[in-house]
């Protein structure tokens, strides 16, 4: 049965008190993304950032014209080196 193909294995929960990499965002990231995300404004005293923008390991861009840079912050916390590699699926590369 194909339901029994994933799932199985050994929960660690200890490991998510060192996860390697985090991507560190404040409060004041995720008001500028809801005043950022929001129609017309009405936040004052904010500055509003692109949503896409928002310092987390998912990348959405909903209204894609032509090319956008995205970048991500990423701190590592695991107190020792630590080696990372990118990798890009799914989209077609553009030179």
């Amino acid at each position: 049965m194909l339901i029994f193909r994933q799932g199985a294995g050994h929960v660690r929960p200890n490991s998510a008190l060192n996860p390697g990499l985090v991507y560190d965002s404040k409060f004041t990231d995720w008001l500028s993304f809801l005043c950022g995300a929001q129609p017309g404004g009405g936040c004052t005293g904010v500055t509003p950032m692109d949503p896409s923008n928002l310092n987390q390991a998912s990348i959405a861009i909903g209204d894609m014209a032509g090319v956008q840079t995205i970048k991500r912050r990423v701190t590592n916390v695991s107190g020792g080196p630590l080696t990372v590699n990118a990798a890009l699926t799914g989209m077609a590369a553009s030179t």
